[in-house]
């Protein structure tokens, strides 16, 4: 059968068997379709593309056009006015479904176990390095919370508060597994008097004892 521009493959709707699907794959073998060949394919795309195709040099089509999110939402990716904020906002006037809708700990934690390793969107086999792993996850994120409460979200060395705050392992999270998520072995710190500790006792074998020798010669020198 010969092949003709307009008429369906000779192929079309045909379940290919593995036999003839391994033969068509020797036969290909070390096939290397010559420069000829690519320059018609190339033009006959080129000639071939509706108006509305995207192409080098040209604008794309849709710059600057308002476009659907995943959900349908056209206006997902634009700026609201005022006008619409205020309308949205008063649409949710009475809405009572999310209001102090907060997530407990428990459920963070229970939702953070359900996303895990294959279960989770960003799964890649394994990449990430077990520490790595560990720090990124839901157990350190909820003792750093809880060791920030418990200092008032303050710096327990030099006063400084908020957003420039870190927590502090005192014994160290490298050699103390059993000590990693335990809200009295942390502390808060400014990032510069945690990099201040660090460097003056390094980071392995820290204890408590190096911590208040930190702390009173901070104040000493306040």
């Amino acid at each position: 059968m010969v092949f003709k521009k307009g008429q369906p493959a000779p192929t079309k709707g045909r379940t290919l068997s593995e036999e003839h699907k391994r033969k068509l794959s020797e036969a290909h073998k070390g096939y290397v379709m010559p420069e000829e060949q690519k320059r018609n394919i190339s033009k006959g795309v080129s000639e071939n593309l509706p108006s509305t195709a995207f192409k080098k040099g040209n604008a794309p089509w849709n710059k600057g056009k308002d476009r659907p999110d995943m959900y349908g939402n056209q206006y997902a990716h634009r700026k609201h006015t005022s006008e619409e904020n205020a309308a949205k906002s008063k649409r949710q006037i009475g809405n009572t479904y999310a209001k102090d809708c907060k997530h407990t700990p428990e459920m963070r934690l229970a939702k953070s176990i359900r996303q895990r390793s294959k279960n989770s969107h960003f799964w890649q086999g394994g990449l990430t390095a077990k520490n790595a792993a560990i720090r990124n996850g839901i157990d350190f994120k909820l003792w750093r919370e809880a060791v920030y409460k418990k200092d008032n979200w303050t710096c327990q060395a030099c006063g400084a508060t908020k957003g420039t705050i870190s927590p502090h392992h005192i014994l160290n999270f490298a050699d103390y597994p059993d000590e990693r998520f335990v809200v009295d072995n942390g502390i808060t710190l400014c990032i510069n008097c945690h990099t201040a500790f660090h460097a003056r006792y390094g980071r392995r074998k820290t204890n408590r004892q190096q911590l208040n020798e930190f702390l009173g010669i901070e104040s000493g020198d306040a």
